[in-house]
């Protein structure tokens, strides 16, 4: 739209000038390619000046343009400079957006909206002109989403259901905006701010807007990530109808819900319906298949996600339930690991809520990525332990647990929650009566036992040495209770933590270890994998191999751990 502006205005400046036609867009020709530069080569802008320049050029040497050749040649230089590209989410969006106006815009808005229905149903020139532009933009922007919809799906997972509605509201503030921008150049030399002010005024206007429309109702619709399959059907089906639109076989669906009365106009209508009996099944198809890729995976799925120098677990059990223990890092560090990490993987998996969410302790790497995705996703039961010490972190948790009316629990050593059949969580510590005083917040985490069946998986938080001791203590007549399959390794390693004793008891056959690359605090420490590596432990460190995926069939048996880096 930008780039269209620019040439709509410059050939207008430019057919005051004397000068021969060509030479007016070798003109505008080297303004956008000065523009190009100015505004740092997006890929999006970088498609829209070569294929606007080679169509110039095409005029220039009396050659016919084709707008497919256009854009096979932008996409082959923008591949040379960068072949890198073909990974830009931009740039897909970009050529399917533009490929989606040139398909169908003009087919939905000839079929859905003919120029004698806009003629006779209303009055007067600007109400006239003021429809046409409404669906002008209503079907130029259902054109472009039905290319690009399936790319926003894949990458973001989710589609919002007002796009028609917030592009209606905000394209008639573009065109002034960007004219204004390049009118307050001029400021530069008039002395005068009245066009940037102008533009300021307009700029706050649109980003109102914005706001206030992305807190509407589906706006924005979490949904899980669609497989290729999908996208390959979806797509094969789109060029289908382009086919089908060719030969004139596709129905007007306008006309076959237009009221006439009479036998014959019904038998037509059925007539023309059968046309579309072939894309009526294709489009049932590929709902079926996305509905059936959805279908219950009996089988218990870990996920230790890599969030860095952090903790991140999510448990997708049997059932379709979703247990979440600690979050990962906030946005202090400057990257939110909850918001981009946590929960694109939650809505990936199918998640519609965090059925349990447990909170070791109150540390940034802990519990900060929840509360980036607390306003995204519901939560429904919440459990943390006495907390020794007072926190930041707790304080503005519990604010927005008590806001959003979330369940919070505060369990103890004993406790035990069942979740579904033959698999439940056991707190073993911390004990309220025998709460830690050095280093509260770490040595009083939740130290956990998830059991299903044979399998088992111990999580351990923060804890360091001294507490560990305490729970061998604590256990010294039922030592077997720590016995478990997996160890998430307390304290991302630390010396402090992971204690030959305290292993020896535990008797791991595989350790976790949630760790971020180069950290300064040299996690994982040499003496804990020493220690993991003398009681024969396999190690798996999300800073060498990323998310890591354990599977459990109905028995109980690990049959798959997966690596993803």
């Amino acid at each position: 739209m930008h780039i269209s502006y620019i040439i709509i205005v410059l050939k207008k400046l430019l057919s005051k000038l004397a000068i021969s036609k060509k030479f007016k867009y070798i003109i505008i020709i080297c303004f956008l390619v000065n523009f190009l530069i100015f505004i740092n080569y997006p890929v999006s802008a970088i498609r829209s000046v070569i294929v606007q320049s080679v169509n110039l050029i095409a005029f220039c040497i009396n050659r016919k343009s084709s707008f497919l050749n256009n854009m096979c040649i932008s996409l082959f230089i923008i591949l040379a400079i960068n072949p890198y590209n073909i990974q830009s989410v931009g740039m897909w969006l970009s050529f399917g957006g533009v490929l989606g106006i040139f398909l169908f815009y003009k087919f939905i808005f000839k079929s859905i909206f003919p120029k004698k229905i806009i003629h006779n149903a209303f009055k007067g020139k600007i109400i006239k002109k003021i429809i046409n532009f409404s669906l002008e933009q209503i079907c130029l922007n259902f054109a472009v989403q039905i290319i690009i919809f399936p790319i926003l799906w894949y990458n973001f997972y989710s589609i919002s259901l007002i796009s028609f509605l917030s592009n209606l509201i905000t394209a008639p503030l573009i065109a002034p905006i960007i004219i204004l921008g390049y009118l307050s150049f001029l400021e530069e030399f008039i002395f005068i701010n009245i066009f940037s002010k102008i533009n300021t005024i307009l700029i706050e206007i649109l980003f109102f807007l914005v706001e206030l429309l992305s807190k509407l109702p589906f706006s924005m619709i979490y949904i899980k990530k669609p497989n290729f399959i999908f996208l390959v059907v979806y797509y094969v089906l789109i060029f289908f109808i382009i086919y089908k639109v060719k030969k004139n076989t596709v129905i007007n669906f306008l006309h076959f819900f237009r009221l006439k009365s009479g036998k014959k106009s019904i038998k037509l209508r059925i007539k023309e319906f059968k046309k579309a009996k072939v894309i009526i099944i294709f489009t049932i198809f590929i709902l079926l298949f996305q509905t059936t890729t959805n279908i219950v995976n009996k089988k218990l799925e870990i996920y230790f996600l890599d969030v860095g120098q952090g903790d991140c677990t999510v448990i997708k059990t049997i059932d379709n339930k979703f247990i979440v223990i600690d979050a990962g890092e906030g946005k202090e560090p400057g990257y939110d690991y909850g918001k981009n990490v946590l929960f694109p993987f939650l809505i990936n998996k199918g998640a519609k809520k965090i059925d349990f969410l447990f909170i070791s302790h109150f540390d940034s790497d802990h519990i900060g990525g929840i509360f980036s995705i607390i306003e995204e996703i519901s939560i429904g039961e919440v459990f943390i332990s006495k907390q020794k010490e007072n926190s930041k972190n707790l304080e503005e948790f519990l604010k927005i647990a008590r806001k959003k009316a979330i369940k919070i629990n505060l369990v103890n050593q004993g406790d035990r929650i069942n979740f579904e059949e033959n698999l439940y969580m056991d707190i073993l510590w911390p004990k309220d009566e025998l709460q830690i005083l050095e280093n509260p917040i770490n040595n009083n985490s939740i130290v956990s036992k998830l059991v299903y069946k044979n399998f088992s998986i111990l999580f351990t938080g923060d804890i360091e040495e001294i507490a560990e001791k305490e729970i061998l203590n604590t256990y010294k007549n039922n030592l077997d209770i720590l016995n478990a399959t997996i160890l998430k390794v307390a304290h991302h390693g630390s010396k402090t933590s992971s204690s030959l004793e305290f292993l020896k008891e535990v008797k791991p056959k595989y350790a976790l270890i949630g760790v971020g690359k180069n950290n300064k605090f040299g996690h994982p420490s040499s003496s804990v994998i020493q220690n993991l590596t003398e009681n024969k432990v396999r190690i798996y460190r999300t800073d060498e191999i990323g998310e890591i995926t354990i599977t459990v069939d109905k028995k109980g048996n690990i049959v798959a751990i997966k690596k993803y880096l």
